[in-house]
């Protein structure tokens, strides 16, 4: 079921269609930024997602980690002009939904380039996050 669910994210990741992203996800859904808190819940993490995927250019997974119940994607992207590395971790519930997800940014400009960006985006996007505990 990981492996199917993982092939169904990816795809809808690299297509950029938030709704089938968002339909991955559990309803309480816990997404870590990469320079914020913990966005909580479906309504918070579905007014993000849109967002990143559309300040995240030429997007694509070059390799996929498997664990028990969890999977590392790593990914390339271009933010603005600055080339990014990172790696999703999606950690997966009993029924193939995605409970968890950290994001991992690299390097230091790119992390920056995407806080410009979806501040660009969206302004307030950093409003909904909780502080990390």
């Amino acid at each position: 079921m990981q492996q199917e669910a993982t092939k169904r994210f990816r795809a809808a990741v690299e297509r950029k269609e938030a709704s089938a992203v968002l339909a991955m996800f559990a309803p309480g859904i816990r997404f870590h930024g990469v320079s914020t808190g913990v966005f909580e819940g479906a309504e918070v993490v579905g007014r993000l997602v849109p967002n990143l995927l559309a300040v995240l250019k030429d997007l694509h997974y070059i390799a996929e980690l498997h664990g028990d119940d969890t999977v590392a994607l790593v990914f390339e992207a271009t933010i603005g002009e600055v080339p990014a590395h990172g790696v999703d971790l999606l950690n997966f519930d009993e029924s193939g939904l995605v409970r968890e997800f950290t994001a991992f940014l690299r390097p230091g400009k790119a992390v920056q380039a995407l806080v410009a960006a979806m501040r660009g985006e969206r302004a307030d996007y950093q409003a909904d996050a909780s502080p990390e505990a």
